[in-house]
């Protein structure tokens, strides 16, 4: 699965990465396998960076592996995703029009449009979640939402989501997680 790390990132910006560390300053990510993403001018140094992952570090225990289980605020209502329109699959290119939308009649050689993705060039994943709201289908800069009691804004769900979190622990305000390809670390909303 690729990751648009940066459509996750608070004002669409990473204060650092090499690649293997990344972090918008609200989230930081170490993967297993180098991606080819670099920040030239980084706003933080490394060893900052690696200090914050390793300073207070939990090993998240066997026991934490269940599901993320959010909670929304009642009487809020959650925009849609603008990428799956709450579907919460990808879209991927049709392949009986080959993303065109159309195909020629072999009768009378007109242009219909494509009846396996009614003229759109696309259909929905069977598999691949999307890659914007993480397989929620809500709009991933919706309202926030609780875990445990502590408040995650919705871009930081909509981005454990996609990871496919499987084991995490909420210790003061930072959820500590792995997942297939990595660990991290998030920061809960401030309460105000």
């Amino acid at each position: 699965m690729t990751i648009d790390w940066l459509r996750y990132a608070r004002y669409g910006e990473l204060f650092y990465s090499d690649g293997t560390l990344l972090t918008d300053g609200t989230w930081l990510v170490r993967l297993d396998e180098p991606i080819d993403l670099l920040v030239e001018n980084p706003r933080l140094p490394r060893e900052i960076v690696i200090g914050a992952l390793d300073a207070s570090r939990v090993v998240v225990p066997d026991s934490d592996a269940v599901p993320l289980k959010w909670i929304l605020p009642p009487n809020i209502e959650t925009p849609a995703c603008p990428e799956c329109y709450g579907s919460g699959m990808a879209y991927e290119e049709c392949l009986e029009c080959g993303g065109y939308g159309f195909i020629e009649c072999p009768e009378c050689h007109q242009e219909t449009a494509c009846g396996e993705c009614d003229g759109e060039g696309t259909t929905v994943s069977k598999t691949e979640k999307c890659a914007v709201c993480g397989g929620t289908g809500d709009d991933p800069f919706g309202p926030s939402m609780q875990l445990n009691g502590a408040k995650f804004c919705g871009r930081i769900i909509s981005l454990l989501n996609l990871l496919n979190v499987k084991k995490w622990h909420l210790q003061e305000h930072r959820l500590w997680f792995s997942f297939d390809g990595g660990e991290g670390v998030a920061i809960t909303l401030s309460d105000e």
